[in-house]
C-alpha cells in the first residue's frame, strides 16, 4: 500500500485482483483459531424478534418455556421460510418493514404493524391464516406494550445483532484463550450493554431459567479506532470479507465470492449462525425426506 493512502478499507481492496491478493496473503498469515465469526441474517433475526418479544412471551408468562423444547426457533424459521411463499411476499416484506419502523422511530403505537399483519393474512388461505396470525399478531396490543417498555429504557438494541454476534465470538475465543480483554471499535450498543456482557453469567438461561447462563469470558471491555490498532483494522477485513460471503450464499446472489473466500470464511465459523436453515427445520421436525 502507498504511504499517506489512508486506511486500507476492505470495500477497496476487493474490488481488483492485486487488492484480493493482499488480503487473501493477510488471511493466510493470521495464525490458527485467531478468528472466530458468528454471521446473523438481519432480515430473519426480525423474525426471531417479534416471535420472541411475542407469542414466546405469552407463553412463558403462562408457563410454557418456547425456548426449552425448539418450538421458538422453529416456528421462527417456518414463518421466515413460507410466509412470503404461502402469502404475498411483498406483503410479507412489509409487515418485517413495519416492526423495525415501530422498534426504531420512537413510536408508541402499533397501528400500522397491525395494518401490515392484516394485509398480509388477507392473502393467506383460511387453513394458514390462523397459525401465522398466532405467529405475527397474537394478542391485541402486544407490540404497543411492548413500545412502552422500550421508551422506559427496556428493549433498546432489541433488532442489532451486535450483541448475540459478539456473545458468540466471545465463547469461542474463552474455550481457547480463557478470560479475554474485548476491544471493539466504538460502538453505542456495545457501550450500552457493557456492564451486560462483563455480567452474562449472573443471568438465567432463556431455556433453562433455573440455570444461570455460561459465561463469554470477557474480563473487560475497550474501545479504539481501526486507523491505530492493527487488530481492528483486520477485524474490519475479516467482517467484509464474511459479508460478501453471506452475499453470495443468498437466494438471489447480490455478489459473487471465490470458493477459496468462501472456505476461509467457513472456517471462521464460531457457531451456527442466525440464519435460516431448512436443514435443521426438517431434522427438528422429523420430516426430512430421505432418498
Amino acid at each position: 500500500m502507498k504511504k499517506g493512502a489512508g486506511e486500507p478499507k476492505y470495500s477497496l481492496l476487493s474490488r481488483r485482483p492485486a487488492g484480493r491478493d493482499i488480503l487473501m496473503s493477510a488471511f493466510a498469515a493470521l495464525p490458527a483459531d485467531s478468528v472466530k465469526l458468528y454471521v446473523a441474517d438481519k432480515r430473519f433475526m426480525t423474525v426471531t424478534k417479534i416471535i420472541d418479544l411475542g407469542i414466546e412471551s405469552l407463553m412463558f408468562a403462562d408457563g410454557y418455556n418456547m425456548w426449552a423444547d425448539g418450538s421458538a426457533r422453529s416456528l421462527a424459521h417456518m414463518v421466515a421460510l413460507v410466509g412470503p411463499v404461502l402469502g404475498d411476499e411483498q406483503k410479507f416484506d412489509a409487515v418485517l418493514k413495519a416492526f423495525v419502523l415501530a422498534l426504531r422511530s420512537g413510536s408508541t403505537s402499533d397501528d400500522c404493524y397491525v395494518s401490515a399483519v392484516e394485509e398480509y393474512l388477507a392473502t393467506l388461505t383460511q387453513s394458514n391464516e390462523s397459525t401465522f396470525r398466532t405467529a405475527l399478531l397474537p394478542v391485541q396490543n402486544w407490540l404497543t406494550h411492548v413500545l412502552a417498555e422500550r421508551n422506559t429504557g427496556l428493549h433498546p438494541d432489541t433488532l442489532d445483532p451486535a450483541i448475540p454476534t459478539i456473545v458468540a465470538v466471545c465463547r469461542a475465543f474463552y474455550d481457547i484463550l480463557g478470560p479475554i480483554r474485548l476491544v471493539h471499535d466504538e460502538s453505542k450498543v456495545i457501550s450500552r450493554n457493557k456492564d451486560l456482557l462483563l455480567g452474562m453469567d449472573q443471568l438465567p438461561d432463556p431455556a433453562h431459567p433455573d440455570r444461570q447462563m455460561s459465561p463469554i469470558g470477557v474480563k473487560s471491555v475497550d474501545f479504539g479506532d481501526s486507523k491505530k490498532v492493527d487488530q481492528l483494522k483486520i477485524a474490519d477485513w475479516v467482517a467484509g470479507a464474511a459479508r460478501d460471503v453471506a452475499m453470495s450464499r443468498l437466494g438471489f446472489p447480490r455478489k459473487m465470492a471465490s470458493q477459496e473466500l468462501c472456505d476461509l470464511v467457513e472456517s471462521w465459523l464460531a457457531a451456527p449462525p442466525l440464519w435460516l436453515d431448512a436443514d435443521w427445520l426438517a431434522d427438528h421436525l422429523g420430516i426430512r425426506n430421505e432418498p
